[in-house]
């Protein structure tokens, strides 16, 4: 059921190649007429930026935003191949970025640009696009981890004091997240496995959080509980629906 709290109805342009340019800019009206979400595939393979360019003297982005279709209600998923001129149309137009970095690395698409979105305040989320692998803790690290090795640096998605943990969990993990899926988000909840093995090391390492350790060794097993507008849907680790 469609209730705006826990499901959302939103519309999707499947990506540049599977629509035609026309169709772009009234979906993109329709969806801010209406304040529901929209999202696209777009710039994910340099094939398709490629063919973008040859044909209509533009790439994906850039012809998402001349038709009207990239606005703040925007996700762009992947965005894995794009140059400068698309991070600055992404940034004025305060569209956001649902990295995919378990696709792109199964399917060897490539490496986003994640420092460069991130240092010119694109909104960016995380997501699976596939059911190879339903891991949220993977694709953060991922993502972090993919930016270190585009930089050779580490720390690179971090907060205001530095760290990473929170910057991943907190912004592109939840608050971005449920941006793109137009929730509130609103007594949602994840428990944790404070007594697992892979949390252990919390007691004994100095300033270490429960947020830290779920970044460096967080999986889904770790997961005893979730609650979804206040109400239990997974409680000591199963789902009470299966």
């Amino acid at each position: 059921m469609v209730d705006g709290k826990s499901v959302a109805f939103g519309l999707a342009i499947h990506s540049v190649r599977a629509v035609p340019p026309a169709w772009l800019g009234p979906i993109g009206e329709l969806t801010r007429s209406h304040g529901i979400m929209l999202h696209a595939h777009a710039s994910e393979q340099k094939i398709e930026v490629d063919e973008c360019w040859e044909k209509l003297g533009v790439s994906p982005i850039g012809l998402l935003e001349r038709e009207g279709a990239l606005s703040d209600n925007t996700t762009i998923v992947h965005g894995t191949w794009l140059d400068d001129a698309d991070i600055s149309m992404l940034s004025r137009t305060s569209a956001g970025v649902c990295l995919c970095p378990t696709t792109e690395g199964d399917l060897g698409d490539g490496v986003p640009r994640t420092s460069d979105l991130n240092d010119a305040g694109v909104r960016l989320s995380i997501g699976s696009d596939s059911h190879a692998v339903i891991d949220p803790f993977m694709e953060l690290k991922m993502a972090e981890y993919q930016a270190r090795a585009a930089t050779q640096q580490r720390c690179v998605l971090i907060d205001q004091a530095g760290c990473v943990a929170p910057k991943l969990l907190d912004e592109i993990g939840h608050t971005n997240g449920y941006i793109a899926l137009g929730l509130p988000g609103d007594g949602d909840l994840v428990l944790l496995d404070a007594d697992a093995r892979a949390m252990t090391n919390l007691n004994g390492t100095e300033g270490a959080t429960v947020a830290d350790m779920a970044m460096t060794a967080g999986h889904p097993g770790l997961v005893s509980g979730v609650r979804v507008g206040g109400v239990d849907v997974v409680v000591d680790g199963v789902h009470l629906e299966r």
